[in-house]
């Protein structure tokens, strides 16, 4: 039977784990993350419930965009192994949550790269399963973080809206990050770079997101060629000095 995928996506600190950790009641009265349920941050970690309306759904932890361990090209071609590592059970990734904390004072340079790199995962048509969670309500005034909403649906997240994106508050509770679940309409469909990397089988390079990343992936490819490289020729060097040595 197939399974349906609900992957949270978002920036590093933006509350990912929490998210899901209270969507699966592993949070349950304290405040804090049980940091022993955690993996490592560049894992991507997959914890399976059941919906009360729909069936079994896995909800996907992904390791966050504007890491300082892993570059967001890495982000994705985690997210998009484990796609395809999993493939070959039925899932289906056919909803996404994208978290974004209203503490920000300011859509920064790596927020909106971080936004555009999301898009391209997606793609336009998979809007309609896609929320914006807003994360961090506790750190800002009631006032402001209404304002900071209203500016981000009104420019940055504008586009994503008219295509059928929905925004949500979480507020750290069960029941708040059921709301925002419950937001989603899942189908058998997949988000975009999952039909690309798992129906059309192309590489990452060819996929829409996998294409912003080109001169990354070059700069990244080129840099292992360098160091492919330099470590021939030491090995080349130290073949050749003990040649001299036997001479």
């Amino acid at each position: 039977m197939l399974k349906r995928a609900l992957s949270v996506l978002g920036p590093t600190g933006s509350g990912k784990s929490t998210f899901i950790d209270y969507a699966t009641k592993q949070l349950q009265c304290s405040n804090e993350i049980n940091h022993s349920l955690q993996s490592k941050p560049s894992d991507v970690r997959a914890v399976r419930f059941e919906h009360p309306i729909e069936q079994s759904v896995v909800l996907v932890d992904t390791p966050g965009f504007d890491d300082t361990e892993m570059s967001d090209v890495m982000v994705c071609h985690s997210v998009i192994d484990w796609l395809t590592k999993t493939c070959k059970q039925q899932l289906s990734l056919s909803a996404v949550v994208y978290l974004h904390r209203i503490s920000d004072n300011r859509m920064a340079g790596s927020a909106r790269k971080s936004l555009q790199t999301f898009n391209n995962m997606c793609g336009k048509e998979a809007m309609p399963r896609v929320v914006v969670g807003t994360t961090m309500w506790g750190d800002v005034p009631q006032q402001t973080g209404e304002q900071r909403e209203e500016e981000l649906k009104g420019k940055w997240w504008k586009d994503m809206i008219a295509q059928g994106c929905h925004v949500q508050r979480f507020t750290d509770s069960y029941d708040s990050a059921w709301e925002v679940i419950g937001k989603l309409g899942f189908t058998d469909k997949n988000v975009l770079v999952s039909r690309e990397i798992v129906h059309d089988k192309m590489p990452f390079t060819k996929t829409t997101v996998g294409q912003t990343f080109g001169a990354q992936i070059e700069a990244i490819t080129k840099g292992q060629k360098e160091a492919d490289y330099n470590t021939g020729q030491q090995a080349a060097q130290m073949d050749g000095g003990v040649i001299v040595a036997k001479l």
